[in-house]
């Protein structure tokens, strides 16, 4: 399966990331999910699967976004998307 098509429609990834991440094996796709957040131009997209992702809380997805956030952004418009995602999980006391 290939995630990374940035050529598509949005309303097309947007539908194809929600299934992903309601599917109960999400994370046999972790490895597409991440790959396709790092490379992706689409902040749109971006946004909204980095917010999902938080959304899952204890999820195992939730590793890709502090392994996105480990490596610099050159894009600000992700950076703050991913700090908003960020800023959605519990903090440890």
């Amino acid at each position: 399966m290939r995630l990374g098509i940035d050529e598509s429609d949005p309303q097309v990834l947007v539908a194809l990331f929600d299934l992903v991440l309601a599917h109960p094996e999400r994370k046999a796709l972790r490895a597409q999910v991440h790959a396709f957040l790092r490379t992706t131009a689409r902040v749109d997209i971006y946004a909204f699967v980095v917010t999902s992702i938080a959304a899952l809380r204890g999820d195992p997805l939730v590793g890709v976004l502090d392994e996105l956030a480990g490596v610099p952004q050159g894009d600000a418009r992700k950076r703050d998307a991913l700090g908003q995602a960020l800023a959605l999980l519990p903090h440890p006391p």
